[in-house]
């Protein structure tokens, strides 16, 4: 519809003509939306650099992401025309210029605003001219995790000093115009016992190597300066850390940084978990919060022309953060002065001061989810071998797959129990006993050798496990004896007497200078089912060099018991990549490869683990260090669930370890 009117620009004094009422239909950066029909934008209009229309309010109209105006901008169609939107809506902004503070993320406050450009004009009909939305700031993450002689992380107080602590942003342009003065920046803070992660949006261009980041915990304080990276637009930058200390002094190791690729950020608005930082929104209005639907554009028909809709919003300033001392969730923070019919439905935030609805998770908010409800130790079984009161451990060495039930503690301290039930539905469990005689220390029994949960799908182990002491290595060379495994069908093993098709090694989970102390012994490492297909590079350098760390640690024993060693495949990426076996048998290639580790220290009696999950390609120019990672985070990445012999009380501060001064 064309309207028959002109306006006058309240600055040049110029008409434009007036065309259609523009409403657009806007995304994020990748085509999501996440849109709840009371999201809020600001539009801009500009001719030849001059502003036109000035932060005009529009409200989705629909959850496909459908916005319109009350007061809509009129599109010209007869002279060039910029339009550009940010989000979430600010009152403040003027002339395109977004104020920016950083100051009051501790609360949950953040300046977490996206903007775009009108990809084309409107074209009248019922199609939408579209806008994709580019997150403005960068973000930055820190995991956390404590040894077991810390404390519990959910108490920890993070601070960044040296970064700006306000900025404008001209949406013309694109860039920061300018910035206000550096200072101490309190970061958002989740967690649980044993790890927590603190997060803050900051603005592009700082190099996160010329800040100081503070951790605080219970009166004690430490410094720690950050690798170099600089923080882009748009970007996510992780660091790894780990706290450690008791008494009065407080460590931290920079485990990880953010390496050669930053994360990519999450689409739309920010939700701080004690995992991370994800993209998730929470919409008051949905039922599955305990609320009932309230719509705020009841009676607004998105089909008919804008100019002829009731208000959506009176009111043009900003929606009132959940966060600004009021907890949306708890319902001693409900408006008790409303009463009768006004009562608000159970679940829907109410702000006290104004009685109206507040969003949960409005753009520019984090909303930090504290996951009450995980249980403090989730990988630890709920049975106790070494308690009188706890019934008698589900274990029976005659049932070969007795040990890897969920829920069931492993028969040997170094085999893993299965957490996700569907890796069973093609396992066979096998345990290679062998004959004393062929280790070192000899003998005239049976021991065990290694241990293996087989796929028979996928033609390969899941996990290896095996003990690493003096008695498995000697001087016996190695033997080349590929072979299948005796103790498997030969149909579900791959056929490997010339390696996997493809640059793929024969890479040996259990590696064959591992078991040195018998020719024999040793030929049990080429068995087929031992195999993973690995790059050749990883396998040769990081995965090799792991390898030769493992047996140096395996004969510390003036210092430390038997080292406990379970590896495997890690399957991330759907569809997986196949190669075949010399039978043509398609066998998928893992996205990487993990080891876990376990000792116990003799004059303490102290348990250290780690962890560590390398990519399966060519990682020139990196450690095997650099692939350090908590004995947890292979758990969470492969299902599995290690070293179930750990005292229930001190598991997850064992398990969260990643300490490489116990691994030297």
């Amino acid at each position: 519809m064309v309207l028959g009117y002109s306006c006058t620009h309240r600055d040049t004094g110029e008409t434009f003509p007036q065309a259609d009422g523009l409403r657009y239909k806007a995304t994020f950066e990748s085509g999501l939306s996440k849109w709840q029909i009371h999201d809020q934008m600001g539009v801009n209009s500009f001719i030849k650099g001059t502003i036109v229309y000035d932060n005009v309010l529009y409200s989705a109209l629909t959850k496909d992401g459908v916005f319109g105006s009350v007061t809509p901008i009129q599109a010209s169609h007869a002279m060039q025309e910029e339009i550009i939107a940010y989000y979430p809506y600010n009152s403040a902004v003027s002339v395109g210029v977004i104020p920016m503070s950083y100051t009051s993320q501790r609360e949950g406050i953040a300046p977490d605003y996206f903007f775009g450009r009108l990809a084309s004009t409107p074209s009248g009909g019922g199609d939408y001219p579209t806008i994709s939305l580019h997150r403005i700031n960068a973000l930055i993450q820190i995991v956390i995790t404590a040894s077991p002689d810390f404390g519990d992380l959910s108490h920890l107080q993070v601070e960044m000093a040296d970064v700006p602590l306000s900025g404008c942003f001209d949406i013309k342009s694109g860039r920061f115009s300018s910035r206000g003065a550096v200072g101490a920046l309190p970061l958002a803070v989740t967690g649980r016992r044993g790890s927590a992660v603190a997060a803050a949006v900051v603005i592009p261009g700082v190099d996160y190597g010329e800040t100081a980041v503070t951790f605080t915990y219970n009166g004690r304080s430490v410094e720690w300066r950050p690798s170099p990276y600089e923080g882009k637009m748009g970007e996510m930058v992780t660091y790894h850390l780990m706290l450690s200390g008791s008494g009065s002094g407080i460590y931290v190791t920079e485990t990880k940084g953010p390496g050669e690729l930053p994360t990519e950020a999450p689409e739309g608005p920010i939700v701080l978990t004690p995992d991370g930082l994800i993209g998730e929104r929470y919409d008051p209005y949905d039922p599955k919060y305990g609320a009932k639907p309230v719509d705020p554009t009841a009676g607004i028909d998105p089909t008919q022309p804008s100019s002829t809709q009731p208000s959506v919003n009176d009111r043009e300033d900003v929606p009132i953060s959940p966060s600004a001392g009021v907890d949306p969730l708890d319902p001693a923070d409900m408006d008790p002065s409303i009463k009768g019919d006004e009562t608000p439905s159970e679940g829907v935030p109410i702000d006290p001061s104004t009685g109206e609805v507040i969003p949960l998770n409005p753009g520019g908010d984090f909303t930090v989810k504290d996951q009450e409800d995980v249980p403090i130790d989730p990988s630890t079984p709920g049975i106790d071998p070494s308690d009188p009161d706890e019934p008698t451990p589900d274990v029976d060495p005659n049932d070969p797959l007795g040990n890897v039930r969920p829920g069931v503690v492993a028969q040997y301290r170094e085999e893993a129990v299965v957490r996700d039930a569907n890796l069973l539905d093609h396992a066979i469990f096998v345990r290679h006993m062998a004959p004393d005689s062929w280790f070192a220390d000899g003998g005239s029994g049976t021991r065990r050798n290694y241990s293996i949960l087989f796929d028979k799908k996928n033609h390969s182990p899941r996990y290896v496990a095996f003990p690493m002491y003096s008695g498995v290595l000697g001087s016996a060379k190695r033997t080349n004896q590929w072979d299948f495994d005796p103790d498997l069908s030969t149909s579900v093993q791959p056929d490997l007497n010339k390696s996997y098709l493809g640059n793929w090694d024969r890479g040996h989970m259990l590696p064959s200078s591992s078991r040195t102390a018998s020719r024999r012994l040793n030929a049990t490492t080429f068995y087929y089912s031992n195999m993973l297909p690995q790059n050749h590079d990883q396998n040769g350098r990081q995965w090799q060099q792991l390898e030769n760390k493992e047996r140096a640690w395996a004969q510390q024993v003036s210092k430390y018991d038997t080292l406990y060693v379970v590896c495997g495949p890690v399957y991330s990426k759907e569809p997986l990549q196949m190669t075949k076996d010399r039978a043509g048998k398609q066998i998928p290639v893992p996205d990487a490869t993990y080891k876990v580790f376990l000792r116990q220290e003799k004059s303490t009696g102290n348990w250290h683990s780690i962890g560590f999950i390398m990519p399966n390609r060519s990682l020139s120019g990196t450690k095997y260090s650099a692939y350090a990672v908590p004995v947890s985070e292979v758990e969470r990445q492969t299902g599995l669930q290690f070293f179930t012999h750990l005292p229930k009380d001190k598991a997850v501060g064992i398990k969260s370890q990643n300490d490489p001064s116990h691994w030297r």
